[in-house]
């Protein structure tokens, strides 16, 4: 198994409140975490934290969910057009990290913000929708690890888990207002990181703050710049229904021998493509495999997957309609560096949004300040007979199941994934992507 690949920037679990930091020349200190300052509001009913109690999301749930989508999948498109071959990343980090950075915003530039993830809501909505989401989605595994088997008065042995890891770096002198603060340590639970971005030593010291060793895997930080984002999603789980050792087999995907996996699945289809749906066993995501039809290069067909396409494809469910498909295990590397998303977001209609007219008066007292960048923490992909993971030495070595995952029956739908396809982790829920790639071999 490979080992994961850890960014200095983004072990925020490992934070504690009780770092200790050097004083600066100019009054502030060296990599505080100015986050740890904030407690959340544990009032449900303001909040929406689904670890709170938050049992109903807001009243905007639903118009939050189409909008998010739409930015989500445009996200998508333009990602691909800058991408030849397989590739995987997040696009609801990078909208929960945006709607972040709103809070900051003023003017034209919260305008601009608010276009691109949808003017039929305000930044309290914004807000709300985005806790409740990201809450719950961290959450329901997490409980499921703490329940206690009734028999045996043993906690339950899970594997399965979900963290969105997003971190705000600021330059020490930025004066960041407290409402702002407050709002990320309410809503959205991003480390809050200040330090001498002209210091020579500012990657080391983001390695100690974040007890790691990754200093050459650090984000670029500008000498005179103000404020980057970064944000990272990891998972784990495994299938649901798992396989059987009859559901392997050897197969060709292109001209490489690949290991295809062999299940009966829930069948989605448009007249453009086909695909199927697959459950994973504690977190609430399923798994979406869409594979252009024969006669449509996966080019073209991305080029036209937008909110109509991908909502034909959900809605042609069907309990009576499956397919016995033929999914071949593969894994994407993650990468070891984080990744730019400016230029895919410009073309999302953030146009200034990292330029010098942009306006973050809600961000800081300091003048001038600017977004420098936001950038990906891609954690890779690997889809195998076990589950399903962005960390490959977290799926167990395990035996499989008995008997098979395939029902026979004549009238299934045969769906061999033989060629390129876009996959797709979904939250069961609101339907928003929460993992996104294409697999491309």
């Amino acid at each position: 198994m490979k080992k994961r690949l850890v960014s200095a920037l983004m072990c925020a679990a490992l934070i504690t409140t009780g770092l200790c930091a050097c004083s600066s020349s100019d009054g502030f200190s060296k990599g505080e975490v100015l986050s740890s300052k904030y407690t959340r509001n544990s009032d449900a009913e303001k909040t929406y934290n689904y670890r709170d109690g938050a049992a109903e999301p807001p009243t905007a749930y639903n118009t939050y969910a189409n909008l998010i989508m739409g930015y989500e999948l445009k996200l998508f498109r333009n990602y691909a057009a800058q991408n030849d071959g397989s590739f995987v990343f997040s696009p609801a980090s990078n909208a929960l990290s945006l709607s972040l950075v709103a809070n900051g915003a003023k003017g034209d530039t919260l305008s601009e913000i608010m276009l691109a993830l949808g003017t039929d809501l305000s930044v309290e909505n914004l807000n709300t929708c985005s806790s409740y989401f990201k809450s719950r989605l961290e959450s329901v595994a997490e409980a499921e690890s703490k329940k206690t088997d009734e028999l045996s008065g043993k906690k339950a042995e899970t594997t399965a888990f979900m963290r969105f890891d997003d971190a705000l770096l600021i330059n020490n002198n930025t004066d960041v207002k407290t409402a702002f603060l407050q709002a990320n340590a309410d809503f959205y639970g991003a480390q809050a990181v200040r330090l001498d971005f002209a210091g020579d030593s500012a990657a080391a010291e983001l390695d100690k703050l974040f007890n790691s060793n990754q200093a050459a895997n650090a984000t670029p930080l500008k000498k005179d710049g103000s404020l980057v984002s970064e944000d990272s999603l990891s998972f784990n789980d495994l299938w649901l229904a798992p396989y059987g050792a009859d559901d392997l087999s050897q197969g060709k995907f292109g001209d490489k021998d690949t290991v295809f996996m062999k299940s009966t699945d829930s069948y989605i289809h448009s007249d453009t493509a086909q695909g199927i749906i697959k459950y994973t066993a504690k977190n609430p995501l399923k798994l979406v495999l869409i594979m252009p039809n024969e006669n449509v290069k996966i080019a073209d067909y991305i080029k036209t997957f937008d909110s109509v396409e991908y909502m034909r494809l959900l809605d042609s469910f069907n309990v009576t309609s499956n397919a016995n498909s033929s999914v071949p295990q593969f894994e994407i590397p993650a990468k070891e560096k984080p990744e730019t998303m400016a230029e895919v977001m410009q073309k999302t209609g953030l146009y200034t949004l990292f330029s010098d007219k942009s306006d973050f008066g809600n961000f800081a007292h300091s003048k001038g300040v600017a977004l420098d960048g936001m950038y990906s923490l891609n954690n890779g992909f690997i889809l195998s007979k076990i589950g399903v993971s962005t960390v490959s030495d977290k799926l167990p070595d395990s035996s499989l199941a008995q008997g098979s995952a395939v029902q026979k029956n004549a009238k299934n739908t045969e769906l061999i994934f033989n060629r390129p396809f876009i996959f797709m982790l979904i939250d069961n829920e609101s339907n928003i992507p929460v993992y996104s790639g294409v697999y491309m071999n």
